[in-house]
């Protein structure tokens, strides 16, 4: 096959028994695509047909949805009478699966950056009303450039959803929860339970619970104690442990309750751990970006999403950010420092950390040119972005800036007529 509609087809990817994935190239966009096309002949199967076709509208709910720097793009979805495919963002990088052997082990620390930006990532989710059902290293991308992104919405359950739902024991047996075998309601502490399941494989190289048939896996999973981390590498963190520990209880109300909760006792681990230095970065900015005055209302997977697609600069002391009269399509937020703001050489206030500057090209970017000089008066730190990459990132984070800048016009408003 050597196109599939406009796609130019450049070569099979991989797949299994329901799909096969090819890298594609779009030329109207000018990019590279995955695209994951069902095997005609599991469609017009009497047992399994139907299973997959589900599964494939799942994920063809969430075309452009799924809006997270650490969630594969679903671009597009197609279903006709020749073909049913998925046009995917291609992430240039390999599976979680290829990194769970004795001797392919990724180190600690990229595992505990991993385990923390697929929290954040599923938080995101789940604040949309998914629960994934069917996290595994498989279906958790490592890319070239270190990065994580999460795979395979198609065992996805939606809560509250009016539509029918994929029933009956959805997902991959390995690592499913206890309730998910027990076919019970499930909410975020089943997929909490499965990325436990993978932080284990991931640190010793193999799964905590592990049988020679089915049923006795099942029985494992739901009744006996998974085998301590030390007992199979000696020189973890005991922390590390708890947290694997805590991720694998049997009862839902003895895991981590949210996200949030499984991505802070990550952050809270030594951080002695020998690290990548752009994971350093990623991880240090996070946490400085919680603390900053402006973040305050946002959520953790707001913060993440707006490292993402921010840029963060050093700058020293006399600095000029922003020059008055000049067009400018970037805003920036103050994370460290003060810096001046000054018109024709008259200086008319001081902002501190917690401040931004430059907002009104987002919010009036048909006028871009800048009313004032903004200058570095100590070396200082700032995170800066455009509106187009703020757009990019979705709409959810698009109308908290959005919000924020308001309420900052609302207050020095105010403050100019006291």
């Amino acid at each position: 096959m050597k196109h599939l509609n406009k796609y130019q087809i450049r070569e099979r990817l991989g797949g299994g028994a329901t799909a096969d994935v090819y890298l594609a190239y779009d030329p109207f966009l000018q990019v590279n695509v995955a695209l994951k096309v069902i095997k005609p002949d599991i469609l017009r199967d009497p047992d399994n047909g139907k299973r997959v076709r589900h599964m494939f509208m799942n994920e063809a709910r969430l075309v452009r949805e799924l809006q997270h720097p650490n969630i594969m793009a679903i671009l597009d979805a197609v279903y006709d009478d020749e073909s049913a495919y998925l046009v995917l963002e291609f992430v240039d990088g390999k599976p979680l699966s290829n990194y769970i052997a004795p001797d392919t082990l990724l180190p600690v620390a990229t595992v505990l950056q991993v385990a923390f930006k697929c929290c954040m990532a599923m938080e995101y989710a789940s604040g949309l009303g998914l629960i994934h059902r069917d996290l595994k290293p498989k279906n958790l991308l490592l890319t070239r450039a270190g990065d994580l992104k999460i795979s395979d919405f198609g065992a996805a359950h939606f809560i509250d959803s009016e539509a029918t739902q994929l029933s009956g024991m959805v997902g991959s047996p390995q690592y499913m929860s206890p309730e998910q075998i027990a076919e019970r309601e499930l909410d975020t502490r089943s997929d909490i339970f499965s990325l436990g399941v993978v932080l284990y494989e991931l640190l010793v190289g193999r799964r905590p619970f592990e049988a020679d048939n089915m049923m006795t896996l099942l029985y494992q999973i739901t009744q006996v104690p998974h085998r301590p981390l030390k007992a199979r590498r000696a020189r973890l963190p005991e922390a590390l442990e708890e947290i694997v520990d805590t991720a694998l209880q049997k009862d839902p109300q003895q895991r981590f309750q949210s996200w949030s909760a499984f991505a802070e006792s990550l952050l809270a681990i030594d951080s002695s751990l020998t690290v990548a230095q752009d994971d350093v970065a990623d991880r240090e900015k996070f946490m400085v970006l919680r603390k900053n005055p402006f973040f305050a209302s946002f959520r953790d997977a707001q913060i993440w999403q707006t490292l993402r697609v921010g840029r963060w600069y050093r700058l020293k002391a006399g600095t000029v950010l922003m020059d008055e009269e000049q067009a400018g399509n970037s805003f920036s937020v103050l994370i460290q420092g003060e810096v001046v703001v000054s018109r024709q050489g008259t200086i008319l206030t001081r902002m501190q950390a917690g401040e931004s500057m430059g907002e009104m090209a987002f919010l009036t970017p048909d006028e871009p040119v800048r009313s004032a000089t903004i200058t570095a008066a100590t070396p200082v730190v700032i995170l800066k972005m455009t509106r187009a990459a703020l757009e990019g990132a979705g709409m959810d984070l698009r109308v908290q800036f959005e919000r924020r800048f308001l309420k900052i016009l609302v207050d020095r408003l105010r403050a100019a007529n006291l």
